[in-house]
């Protein structure tokens, strides 16, 4: 689907382009127009002189069309038709043809397309090289952006995926794992994904067994580097509490401690939906929804086998969180503040279709700050917010939330928490954003020199890959599930991730109904390259 929008927006954008007027290379078109033609012949003319026969493009010597004049297919036969209705990527004004109809000239298209334009530039302008790389960038623009490589379920070995709700990665010992919590099966399985393609199942642990007692409907994993070792943090909404796992050995995963609602001081975990991870005063937190307590609780995670009731905060219907922390120097840890910085947590509140912020820079008295709701100060797409994700592009700290009422994704600069403002949003339509449809979740990374998203669709069965690069501006690119190759159906997306593996870069989408995890191979060169054409 992508291709055909990519193909559609570029052949609309070259005949503007062949209908400006022309560099100044080329006459004014406001000047002396019956002599064109007999210009264009003569340039044609002395084009073809210095370009040999056998280096003319294929196909450029198709016949011009019905009513083509008689010089039509000499022309075309030079440098085909003067490139024109194309004109070099790399934007040489000086090489843009215009579209002349009284010739009957054709448009050329594909491969024929790259020779014609970069024979134009580089006979008229003499820049080869230049141009060459700008038909570089169209044609990885052109490759496909996502190709399935494998499946994480039953049929592959993984008896344990039933409800797969959430993912999480981390690299040990040379070797890259991730982390999925099986809603259905009250488990969570740890799967070496150092070879993408060839997923391996390294560990199953299950609630009521082997000492872990906090994994009944396991929602969310967070990872923390813990005692010199990754640890696994599981919010379990069944059991209202978050199970801690230690994956020094990730084969042999061992209970760390537990929080549960009700005791040992912990009275926000009714419902514990989503974890994340803070760094504050040289200490770890874990900032922890519940759902049906209906709010905020922060645990002290520094020593995992003994957990820590630090403070709680009331915000009605909260499922995911974020951690974002301000004013930090270049090169400081994003989630480790130090002196002047300050640390919030965003939260998503899918009861009040809204964004909570909760100033929690002193654990012990987190403060909400501020928030935005459906339809104030133009946030258009908040209904049933559902998750969330961070990045920075140009300076500017954005949240990208998943809004699953909406169908929808909504865009707000928290460039300063306290203040977050609405920067853009798209919702799913018959013709755009199809994967947008019952938007459950949201992943981002940078890579290269572009910034991507991707948003998993719960009613869509599929999820949608966006481009990010432009501050505000969000470019549909692929949908997983139609625009992958060689994908299987999937059901009920309910969580993304993105991890680079195997030197690239990899998407997972969970489709909770179908018990699977599907991994896909992202062409970040090609995914970057067709966000910029396509934002140009």
């Amino acid at each position: 689907m992508w291709a055909g929008a990519r193909t559609a927006a570029a052949g609309a954008a070259l005949l503007l382009v062949a209908l400006a007027p022309r560099a100044a290379v080329w006459r004014a078109p406001e000047r002396a127009r019956a002599s064109d033609a007999a210009a264009e012949l003569g340039l044609a003319a002395r084009a073809q002189a210095r370009w040999p026969a056998d280096a003319a493009p294929a196909g450029a010597g198709a016949g011009a069309g019905a009513g083509a004049g008689a010089g039509a297919s000499s022309i075309e036969k030079s440098i085909c038709s003067l490139c024109v209705k194309s004109h070099c990527l790399s934007g040489h004004g000086a090489c843009i043809g215009r579209f002349a109809p009284q010739l009957g000239w054709k448009d050329p298209a594909g491969a024929d397309l790259d020779s014609c334009t970069c024979g134009c530039c580089g006979h008229q302008c003499g820049i080869f090289a230049t141009c060459t790389a700008g038909h570089e960038r169209e044609a990885a623009a052109r490759a496909p952006l996502l190709e399935h490589v494998s499946t994480i379920g039953a049929r592959t070995g993984f008896a344990t995926t039933r409800g797969a709700r959430s993912i999480a990665f981390f690299a040990r010992d040379g070797r890259e794992y991730a982390v999925i919590a099986a809603f259905l099966d009250d488990a969570v399985v740890v799967a070496d994904v150092t070879a993408p393609a060839q997923p391996r199942l390294a560990a199953v642990v299950r609630n009521g067994q082997d000492g872990f007692r906090m994994l009944a409907g396991p929602t969310d994993v967070a990872i923390a580097d813990l005692d010199g070792a990754p640890h696994a943090l599981v919010t379990s909404l069944s059991g209202n509490g978050v199970q801690i796992i230690r994956l020094a050995q990730p084969t042999a995963p061992t209970p760390a401690g537990v929080a549960q609602d009700g005791r040992s001081g912990f009275d926000m975990l009714g419902g514990a939906h989503s974890v994340a991870i803070a760094l504050i005063g040289g200490r770890t937190y874990a900032v922890v929804t519940a759902y049906v307590d209906g709010g905020l609780q922060l645990i002290d995670v520094t020593r995992p086998a003994n957990p820590l009731a630090v403070a709680a905060v009331q915000l009605p219907g909260p499922q995911d969180v974020k951690v974002v922390v301000t004013l930090a120097a270049a090169g400081a840890n994003a989630a480790a503040p130090g002196r002047g910085e300050r640390v919030y947590a965003l939260v998503a509140q899918y009861d009040l279709n809204a964004i909570a912020v909760v100033d929690i820079t002193a654990p012990s008295a987190p403060v909400a700050v501020a928030a935005v709701a459906h339809g104030a100060r133009g946030a258009a797409t908040l209904e049933g917010a559902a998750a969330l994700a961070t990045f920075a592009v140009a300076g500017i700290e954005y949240a990208l939330v998943a809004a699953e009422v909406s169908g929808g994704v909504q865009l707000l600069n928290v460039t300063d928490p306290r203040a977050p403002l609405p920067a853009g949003g798209a919702r799913a339509t018959s013709e755009r954003f199809a994967m947008l449809r019952g938007a459950a979740s949201v992943a981002v990374a940078s890579v290269e020199n572009c910034t991507l998203a991707i948003v998993g669709s719960y009613l869509g069965d599929g999820a949608q890959l966006l481009d990010l690069s432009a501050p505000g501006r969000l470019v549909e690119l692929a949908q997983l599930g139609r625009d992958a190759r060689s994908g299987p159906p999937m059901r009920g997306v309910v969580d993304v991730g993105v991890r680079k593996l195997d030197g690239g870069l990899h998407m997972f989408a969970l489709g909770s109904s179908d018990a699977a995890v599907h991994v896909f191979a992202l062409n970040a060169s090609a995914a970057c390259a067709h966000g910029a054409l396509v934002g140009e």
